[in-house]
C-alpha cells in the first residue's frame, strides 16, 4: 500500500470551505438576531412611555381648555393628573406595546441583520482572498516538491513576508538539490569507472590462475586457493560497486510483480547453504498461516539480492553452531521481516552508520569492504520499503524491514 499523497486533502478543500462558510453565515444571522430583538423591545418600551406621557399631558390640558389650545400648551400640562384621568377611563401605559413591538422589533432586526450581513460579506471577501493566496503558495510548494521551481508572483499583503521566506527557502533548496544531484552523479560515474577498470585486470588474473592450476604442484595448491579467493572477492566488490552506481543513476529498472515472501526468503538464502553447513548454522523462517501465502509487489531478483546481503552479514557474525531466524508478520499497512542472528550484535555507537557506504564495524570480517548493507538499504528503499538495525534484548543483531503494500 503506497502512502497517500500529502496534497490529496486539497481536493476536498472546496467542499469543506463551502460548508464552513454556510455555517458561518447561519451563525452570523443568529448572532445579530438577539441584539435586534433586544433593541426592538427597548425601542417599543421607550415609544410606549413617550406616547403615554404626551397623551397624559394632552388629556390634562383638555380638561382645562379646548383642543386647539391644549395642543399649543401641551408642555404646561400635569402628567400625574393626566395619567390619573387616562387610568380612570382604562388606558394603561403599555396598551400600545404590542403594535409598537411588532413595528420596532421588525425594524431593528432588519437593521442589525443588514449590518451583520455586510460585516460577514466583508470578512468573507478577506477570507477568500487569504484562501486564494494560501492556495497559490500551496501550489507553488507542490510544484517545488516535484522539482518544477518557477518565479513566485509578488503581492503586497499579510502573507508577503511568508511569501518571501518561502521563495528564498525553495530557491536555496533547489540550488542545493541540483548541486547534490550533480555531485552524486559525478561520484557514481567515478565509482562505475573504477569498477570497469577493475574488470580487465580481474579477467587477466582469472585467466592466469586457470593456467597455473593446469601446472600446479602440492606446494602451490594453497597459494592458488588463496589467489582464487581474492579474485572472487574483487569480482564481488566490482559487481557491488557497479550495482550501487547504477542505483544512484537510476539506471536499474525495478519490475514489481506479486512475490510470495516465504519463497523469496528461501531463494535468497540458497547461495549460503554450503557456508551455513560448514559453520553448522541453522536457518529458520517463522510465520503464521496467513503470512505463509503473503504476496507483495516486488522485483524478485533485486529484493533477493538485498536479503542475500543481509543474510551474509548475519552469517559472518554468527559463531559456529548458532542460528539465523527470519520472522514474518503483516498488518493492513505493510509486511514486516525481522532477521535475527545469535552473534555478538552491534556496538551502539556503530548503529547509526551501519548502512553508510564503506563503513566497517569493529567486528567486521577482514575481507569486508562495507558495501553489502548499503546496497541492501538502497534496493529496499527504492521499492517503497524501510530498513533499520538494532540489538535484541539478548544483545544479538536484528534487522527489521517494512515492505509497504
Amino acid at each position: 500500500m503506497h502512502p497517500h499523497d500529502p496534497w490529496d486533502w486539497l481536493s476536498n478543500g472546496g467542499q469543506f470551505m463551502k460548508q464552513k462558510q454556510n455555517a458561518s453565515l447561519l451563525g452570523t444571522l443568529l448572532f445579530w438576531l438577539i441584539p435586534g430583538i433586544l433593541s426592538g423591545i427597548a425601542a417599543s418600551v421607550s415609544a410606549c412611555l413617550f406616547a403615554y406621557q404626551k397623551l397624559s399631558l394632552l388629556a390634562d390640558m383638555l380638561t382645562k381648555t379646548s383642543l386647539p389650545a391644549a395642543l399649543g400648551q401641551i408642555a404646561h400640562g400635569d402628567f400625574s393628573a393626566g395619567a390619573s384621568f387616562l387610568k380612570h377611563y382604562g388606558y394603561e401605559p403599555f396598551d400600545f406595546f404590542l403594535p409598537a413591538f411588532c413595528f420596532f422589533c421588525i425594524l431593528c432586526i432588519l437593521l442589525f441583520e443588514c449590518c451583520g450581513i455586510l460585516l460577514y460579506l466583508r470578512t468573507r471577501k478577506q477570507e477568500d482572498l487569504l484562501q486564494t493566496r494560501i492556495d497559490e503558495l500551496t501550489a507553488y510548494l507542490h510544484a517545488a516538491n516535484a522539482g518544477e521551481v518557477s518565479a513566485l508572483s509578488r503581492q503586497e499583503d499579510c502573507l508577503s513576508y511568508l511569501e518571501d521566506e518561502i521563495y528564498k527557502t525553495v530557491t536555496e533548496l533547489s540550488t542545493a538539490r541540483t548541486s547534490a544531484i550533480a555531485d552524486h552523479a559525478a561520484l557514481s560515474d567515478q565509482i562505475a569507472n573504477m569498477a570497469h577498470q577493475l574488470k580487465t585486470p580481474l579477467t587477466s588474473m582469472s585467466f592466469m590462475a586457470e593456467l597455473l592450476e593446469m601446472h600446479q604442484t602440492p606446494d602451490t595448491a594453497e597459494y592458488l586457493l588463496r589467489l582464487n579467493h581474492q579474485i572472487d572477492r574483487l569480482r564481488t566488490l566490482t559487481s557491488n560497486l557497479l550495482t550501487l552506481a547504477r542505483l544512484d543513476s537510476h539506471a536499474i529498472t525495478f519490475t514489481p510483480k506479486p512475490v510470495e515472501l516465504t519463497e523469496l526468503i528461501t531463494v535468497s538464502c540458497e547461495p549460503l547453504h554450503d557456508w551455513m553447513a560448514e559453520k553448522e548454522i541453522s536457518f529458520h523462517t517463522i510465520c503464521d498461516g496467513e503470512e505463509s501465502g503473503l504476496f507483495l509487489p516486488l522485483d524478485f531478483h533485486w529484493t533477493s539480492e538485498a536479503l542475500l546481503n543481509l543474510f551474509k552479514n548475519c552469517l559472518e557474525h554468527t559463531p559456529p553452531g548458532g542460528s539465523i531466524t527470519v520472522s514474518l508478520a503483516s498488518n493492513p499497512l505493510y509486511a514486516e521481516l525481522i532477521i535475527e542472528d545469535t552473534g555478538c550484535g552491534f556496538a551502539e555507537a556503530e548503529i547509526p552508520h551501519l548502512f553508510d557506504r564503506f563503513f566497517r564495524g569493529e567486528h567486521a570480517a577482514p575481507e569486508s569492504v562495507g558495501i553489502g548493507l548499503s546496497l541492501a538499504k538502497a534496493i529496499i528503499e527504492r521499492q517503497n520499503g524501510h530498513i533499520r538495525a538494532a540489538n535484541t534484548a539478548d544483545g544479538h543483531a536484528r534487522f527489521t524491514i517494512h515492505l509497504y503494500y
